[in-house]
């Protein structure tokens, strides 16, 4: 998916969190956050796992952590994008 699409998909995704928010109360965006932090922590510690335990390969390290900035960080920042959006939208705070 390009990150056009991907930047609409997630406007909508949004956009549909609002109206579950308004209409049942329940606030998704904070499951949003816990889910993108715990995913977080878990790629940086599957990066650096490599280098924590002998035999101490750095350059796997070095190639997960390139695997990851090129896959995972531009679909976030996308992500980023269309929360700003959306908070715009919605006269929410970012």
């Amino acid at each position: 998916m390009d990150y056009g699409t991907l930047l609409i998909v997630l406007v909508i995704f949004g956009v549909i969190s609002f109206i579950i928010e308004k209409i049942w109360g329940i606030n998704p965006y904070k499951t949003y956050v816990a889910i993108g932090a715990v995913t977080l922590f878990f790629s940086l510690l599957y990066i650096m796992l490599p280098v924590m335990y002998p035999p101490y390969n750095i350059n796997l390290s070095m190639e997960r952590l390139t695997t990851w900035l090129v896959s995972f960080l531009p679909g976030a920042i996308i992500g980023d994008v269309a929360g700003v959006m959306i908070a715009k939208f919605t006269g929410q705070k970012q």
